[in-house]
Formats: structure tokens, C-alpha cells, sequence
């Protein structure tokens, strides 16, 4: 059988060897947790806190998050929150779902009433006419490898202030954080804000609308993400994906198969010169314009902390110029080498959760 081992990798490509574990976290406000219940600092991979060892025992459900940690009851029947300081309950465990913190707002279910709660546990409640089960993607932040494991929830995340959020007539508006409708529900999908804008759909067509609701550039687009520093990722007609700044300009014409955000100056992408050759990996740089490709590798991930993940069959990390880190030397003279992965996170804090497969 294979045997994985997993590690914490610090960019100079030192590693500690995390113990034999079911669940491994990603690395968050200095912590790994293991199986959920057991706290490693990232630095020496020494324990600091086992939940098991407390006269009520908690199960983490998330990494720590603006300061807060998602947590369960030893039945995993309800829910609450544990400070970083401490591992204090700062919010009991009597909610039947709930979810990470973002702008200082959580969404959360009590029986069959959706809500918000503040970091005091303030509690107010979602619109009479929102929908209480919509189709948003499950999946569980706390494992290494994502799995699902909580119920649809009927908005996203706050961001900027704001959450889209679906009402009971299949339409999508924004909310504020008392739970009022801010922008009323009338499009079809809805996406987080970032950097004041936020991509809905209309029909078979995206487009972008401002804090108030007013469409600012309206395509239409076939698709359309998130702006970060600047630039959306957007696809027109065709089936390829190019770059839009703030004005809907066109920065990058339809060329790529396929685009991650734009972090640290660059956008990774994925391109084909022609429909059946094997797609190759590249950067492309905001402040020269200009693109690198690669023919060694297959994706690149969003930076983060000035390291992005590749993967050919293996994985590994680049800096914004293309060139190998957190490896060896040997790595670093051969990039092909330096993929030497099964699996791997992006930087955070300084630290990524990486993981060796053999057998």
C-alpha cells in the first residue's frame, strides 16, 4: 500500500514532518491541526493544544480564520466559535450549522432560522424572503484534501460589507451585515464583491454591478470572475478566457484555456497553440505585459506570499519570475526536479502543508 507522509515546507525548503494523522489542516494563524482536535505550531511541530484533554471537548471544523475557529460538539450536532488566545469558547456551540468568519460576520443556522452572527454573538436574522437551501458548493476548509460535509447555505460569504445572497423566487441581491437587503434580488447569479465590483448573470450573460447595484460594465460576457488587483479574468463568445481592467478594456484579448486571479503581479494561465497539443503553463506579468511559458508544467495556482504551486504530474512552488523555490539546490538547477510532491498547498504565513506519496 502506499504511505503518505505530510510535512510543513518553509521557503527556504526545509521540512517538518507533521505525526501520522487522519486530517491535516492547512496551516492558519500559526497552527496545523490535526484530526481536529489537536493543535501543532507550524514553527517546531510541537502539540499546544489537545481538544481531548479539556473537560468538554470540541472538534474543529475550520482553521482559525480573523481570529476564530469554527468548532463542533463531540457529537457534531452544533456548532460554535474558539478564540486563537487561549482556545477559549467565545460563542457556545448551539447552532445546527455554521459557518467560517469573513469581514467579522458569520452565517448560521439555528434550528430553521439562517442568520448572522458578530464576534460578541449578535445574532441577526436573513430577510423573510431569502431562500433557506440554495445550490452553492459544499466543502469542508479544514481538510488538506477537500471533501464535502456541510449542508447548501442560502448566501456567501460577506465581503466588502456585503453577501449575495438567494431569495425563495430563484433571484440573487446583495445583503448588509443586519441582514437587510441592500441590493434587492433580481438577478439570476451573484458573486462576491472585490474591489468595489461583483459579476452577476442575466440570463446566459454576466456583467458587473458597484455597491449600489448599478451595472458599471456590462459585457455581456459568457463568464466572469472576481477583479484582484485591477483585472478580471472574463471569457466574450469565445470559449477563451482574456483580461479585463476596471473600464471593461480588454488587457488580454481571448488567448487562454484557462486563468487563475491575479496575485503579486502575475496571472497564471494555461494556453493551447493548437486543439490537440498538451497544454502549457505561464505568467503573465501586469506591469510589463508580458508572458513566460513553460513547457515543463501543466498549472500554475494563484500566488500567494510570492510562491505559486505548480504541477506537472508532481507538484512544487515558483517565484513570480518562474523560478523554483522552497527546494534544494539540486531543484533549483533543474526545474523538472523540483517538483517532487504528491500534493501540495499554497504558502501561507510562510508555511505550506505538502504531502510525499510512496510506497
Amino acid at each position: 500500500d502506499d504511505v503518505f507522509e505530510v510535512f510543513v515546507l518553509k521557503r527556504d525548503g526545509t521540512t517538518l514532518k507533521l505525526p501520522e494523522a487522519k486530517d491535516v489542516s492547512l496551516p492558519a494563524a500559526g497552527l496545523v491541526i490535526l484530526d481536529r482536535m489537536v493543535c501543532y505550531d507550524t514553527s517546531s511541530c510541537q502539540p499546544v493544544f489537545d481538544s481531548r484533554e479539556i473537560s468538554r471537548p470540541f472538534r474543529f471544523v475550520t482553521t482559525f480564520n480573523e481570529g476564530l475557529a469554527l468548532v463542533s460538539d463531540s457529537g457534531q450536532t452544533r456548532f460554535g466559535y474558539v478564540e486563537r488566545k487561549g482556545f477559549g469558547m467565545v460563542i457556545p456551540p448551539e447552532y445546527h450549522e455554521a459557518r467560517d468568519f469573513h469581514d467579522g460576520v458569520a452565517l448560521v443556522r439555528c434550528e430553521e432560522k439562517w442568520g448572522i452572527v458578530d464576534c460578541l454573538g449578535g445574532f441577526h436574522p436573513l430577510p423573510a424572503d431569502a431562500d433557506r437551501a440554495s445550490n452553492l458548493p459544499k466543502s469542508d476548509p479544514l481538510r488538506h484534501r477537500s471533501e464535502n460535509c456541510f449542508a447548501p447555505r442560502p448566501a456567501r460569504d460577506f465581503r466588502e460589507g456585503l453577501a449575495a445572497i438567494g431569495s425563495r423566487r430563484g433571484t440573487w441581491g446583495y445583503i448588509d451585515k443586519s441582514g437587510q437587503w441592500v441590493i434587492p434580488p433580481q438577478f439570476d447569479w451573484a458573486g462576491s464583491f472585490s474591489e468595489g465590483l461583483a459579476s452577476v448573470r442575466v440570463g446566459l450573460t454576466y456583467r458587473y454591478v458597484d455597491c449600489c447595484g448599478k451595472i458599471v460594465l456590462p459585457g455581456p460576457f459568457s463568464c466572469a470572475r472576481r477583479f484582484s488587483c485591477g483585472l478580471a479574468p472574463v471569457r466574450w463568445k469565445e470559449p477563451l478566457w482574456g483580461l479585463i481592467d476596471r473600464q471593461g478594456t480588454a488587457v488580454v484579448k481571448p488567448t487562454w484555456v484557462s486563468v487563475e486571479s491575479c496575485a503579486d503581479g502575475v496571472v497564471p494561465f494555461t494556453m493551447q497553440t493548437k486543439p490537440q497539443e498538451i497544454a502549457r503553463a505561464g505568467l503573465y506579468h501586469v506591469n510589463s505585459g508580458e508572458s513566460q511559458v513553460f513547457d515543463h508544467l501543466r498549472h500554475i495556482q494563484t500566488f500567494s506570499e510570492g510562491v505559486g504551486v505548480v504541477e506537472l504530474v508532481k507538484y512544487g512552488f515558483i517565484d513570480t519570475q518562474g523560478q523554483p523555490v522552497a527546494c534544494d539546490e539540486f531543484g533549483r538547477r533543474h526545474p523538472k526536479d523540483a517538483l517532487s510532491w504528491s500534493q501540495a498547498s499554497s504558502f501561507r504565513e510562510g508555511f505550506a502543508l505538502v504531502e510525499s506519496r510512496h510506497l
